[in-house]
Formats: structure tokens, sequence, C-alpha cells
């Protein structure tokens, strides 16, 4: 008999024949289904952008966007002031999505259709409501008083060595973006730009 109780005792059994440490699994068991997952001590579970509030910056596309473009010293005879009026491709962030960054800038005309400006693409990774960078790069096409399409004026005073330079600004006010941007390239060609971008049309 004696035997019989050191053997229970070594097995780490209880007088009624339920392990000691069933109280404990039982514990588990209740926390694991009453207690969601996410909420255990220790998990660190960040909320997702829906659920945080977070609205991803707004890339404005079809904005009605208006230009007006100054080119002089151009080695492909597009020198003159051109205006255009129409649906911006941006004005707005359009890299968050690829970049995450959230004080991108970009600058792009037109959505479609075709006008005396071409094309206008300016990206900046820094510029936001109330400042001015150095660090851009613009590049336009124009279609000329004689119908001529010369090629691209392009400027990147963000690269390194290119020998560029200039000032891009942005501002906003009761919905409307305004960009102004001056720019000059190692060969001379100096490009000067006012635009806008209103609220998108109701």
């Amino acid at each position: 008999m004696a035997a019989l109780l050191v053997a229970v005792a070594a097995c780490g059994g209880t007088t009624d024949g339920e392990p000691e440490d069933s109280q404990a699994v039982a514990t588990d068991q209740a926390v694991a289904t009453d207690t969601p997952a996410e909420s255990l001590p220790g998990d660190s579970v960040e909320p997702s952008p829906t659920e945080s509030g977070f609205v991803a910056p707004d890339d404005g596309h079809g904005r009605p966007m208006t230009i007006k473009l100054t080119l002089t010293n151009t080695l492909t005879e597009s020198d003159g002031v051109y205006t255009a009026t129409g649906p911006a491709r941006f004005c707005g962030n359009a890299v968050y999505n690829m970049t995450g960054n959230l004080r991108a800038f970009n600058f792009e005309f037109p959505a479609d259709g075709q006008y005396d400006i071409n094309d206008v693409s300016f990206g900046a990774g820094d510029l936001v409501d109330g400042t001015t960078t150095g660090l851009f790069t613009i590049g336009v096409n124009v279609i000329t008083g004689a119908g001529g399409q010369p090629p691209a004026t392009v400027i990147h005073p963000d690269q390194v060595g290119s020998g560029d330079s200039g000032s891009a600004t942005r501002t906003e006010s009761e919905g409307t973006t305004s960009l102004v941007v001056h720019a000059v390239n190692s060969a001379g060609e100096t490009l000067d730009l006012q635009g806008t971008c209103g609220p998108r049309p109701n």
C-alpha cells in the first residue's frame, strides 16, 4: 500500500485522479477563447491605414489646370510665351503608392487633348504647401506658332553635376494649388512656368 502511494506521488497525481495543472490548462483555453489574439499581452498590431483614418494623398488627376510658360534662349527654336487650360494629368502626389513619400509633388499636363503647351512633366521629391525647393526635374514640349513641335526642353537641377539650377514654389489656397518655377540648364536655356490647379468640377 505504501508503495502505491509513492508511485502516485511520483506521477504528480491527486487523490481524485485529475492532473494538478488541469485548472491552469482550462484557464489558458478560456483566455484563448475569450480574448482576441490581437489584444493579448505582448502583441503589437499596427492599425491599417483605413482603421487609423489615414487617407493617401490625392494625385490631382483631372483637376482643371491653367499654365503660362515662357521659354528663352532655347536651342530648339522653342522661344516664346505659351498658355494652356485643360485637365491635369497630375497635380498632387502621384508617387505615394510607389514610394510612400508623403512630401512629393507632381505637376503634369495634360490628361488628354492637344494644346500649345503639349506636355509638362514636373516632379519634386520634397515640395509641400508654402515651401520652395531647388531640387526638381521639369520637361516641356510646345507647339510653336508655326505649327512645329520641337524636341522637349528638359531641366533637372536635382541631378548632381548637371549644371542646371532653379527654384520651384508651391502654395495652396482654398482648394487651388499654385506652382511657380524658374529654371536654367547648363546650355543657358531658360524656363519660367506659372501654373494653377483648381478643385475638380462637381
